[in-house]
């Protein structure tokens, strides 16, 4: 019996003196022994990837490359923080807590909850998210959207259309993905029978008037201000085909003149002085104004056209540009009063959203589910940012 114990005695020794050689040998083991695994807590910083989807089974987004084998892709990279208007440590600028931007707030703060706890290789799912609990209401065709009181002007519009589980518009998918959306086309409801509205031709103050409207368009109808043969500065704003952008022509000043008109067309011409200017203006989109762009200097006039040059200020090359004699405008003409077809994503991001935040009363928002949502999630990488000072 003594020996035995002996033997068990020397067995142990041997076995920790293994152990022992092992841990100093490979290194983190022995840390390794006594710290825990990593869990999500806010203020950390998290890989993950994620499928959502409603109750029914139907995907609504996904951060995999192959949605069936659930591999490839790029995760999610989620700052682990409630308020979407915090900044993610330094040097973790990619991450963002503005998860599902597309879904709205709530459903950040849905699928924050049920990271917070998970560790590294966890997978779980997160849900099911009540479709009835989030956004405000979703508008139905009918309902107006009166935002006067926040524009200082009249500024009304109702939702004329609403296309339901369509295909998302390739101009957004870079956004959003190739995902299922509802689409929602508006109606300016601002215009009226008699209303005096604002036109290119800016040169004849109070010259269009509205004559006639339906769901769809209204027509404009243009009086000009200045008799045949009495001049006037003649301004034009449109999309220059050259240079393919937005622009503002501005003629000599008093060198154009109603030659003739109808009740269907009235025909300015052009009369500049040689060496005049006829100036040309790009719109800035983020001073939504115009600035100078070119200068064209009037060389001679033919019958029906203007010979101009442009010298280039950072090369001294000179170009030639003609423009035409006279212009033609239409009197009558019909202008849509509906926008284009938006998504309730982006509706939700740029308006409603921002509108419910300043406004308790302000009612509507974009809801893309019918049913309740779930998101399944796997915990690829934990940064613990929250612990770093």
């Amino acid at each position: 019996m003594k020996q035995e114990k002996i033997a068990l005695g020397l067995l142990v020794v041997i076995i920790v003196a293994i152990l022992g050689l092992y841990i100093v040998s490979n290194e983190g083991v022995f840390d390794n022994l006594f710290v825990s695994e990593k869990e999500i807590e806010l203020g950390d910083c998290a890989d993950i990837n994620y499928i959502g989807r409603y109750t029914g089974d139907g995907v609504f987004g996904f951060s995999y490359g192959d949605l069936t084998n659930k591999t490839g892709g790029t995760p999610l990279e989620i700052y682990v923080n409630y308020n979407t208007s915090s900044s993610p440590p330094e040097g973790y600028g990619n991450y963002s807590n503005n998860i599902v931007m597309s879904y709205g707030e709530y459903y950040n703060k849905a699928l924050i909850d049920g990271l917070i706890g998970l560790k590294e290789g966890d997978t779980a799912t997160i849900g099911p998210i009540p479709a009835d609990s989030a956004n405000g209401v979703s508008p139905e065709i009918g309902d107006e959207m009166n935002l006067t009181a926040y524009a200082g002007q009249p500024y009304i519009y109702s939702f004329y259309d609403i296309q339901r589980n369509v295909t998302m518009p390739a101009e957004y998918q870079e956004v959003y993905g190739d995902i299922t959306t509802n689409l929602y086309i508006l109606r300016n409801e601002m215009h009226y029978v008699g209303e005096i509205i604002a036109t290119d031709y800016t040169f004849w103050t109070n010259s269009t008037e509205v004559t006639k409207m339906n769901e769809t368009h209204i027509w404009k109808y243009t009086t000009p201000k200045t008799s045949v043969g009495e001049t006037f500065t003649y301004l034009w704003e449109g999309i220059d085909e050259d240079i393919g952008a937005q622009v503002q022509l501005v003629y000599p000043t008093n060198s154009s003149y109603i030659s003739s008109y109808n009740d269907s067309t009235i025909v300015v011409t052009h009369d500049p002085t040689i060496d005049s200017n006829i100036t040309l203006n790009a719109y800035n989109q983020m001073w939504s104004s115009y600035t100078p762009y070119s200068t064209y200097t009037v060389k001679n006039i033919t019958g029906d056209k203007i010979n101009t040059s442009y010298v280039d200020p950072m090369t001294s090359n000179t170009s030639y540009k003609l423009f035409n004699r006279t212009t033609t405008i239409t009197r009558n003409q019909t202008e849509s009063i509906l926008q284009p077809e938006i998504p309730g994503e982006f509706l939700e991001y740029l308006m409603f959203s921002y509108f419910r935040s300043i406004d308790s009363d302000f009612k509507f928002g974009y809801n893309p589910f019918t049913e309740s949502s779930t998101f399944e999630v796997e915990i690829v990488k934990i940064y613990k940012t929250s612990e770093e000072s």
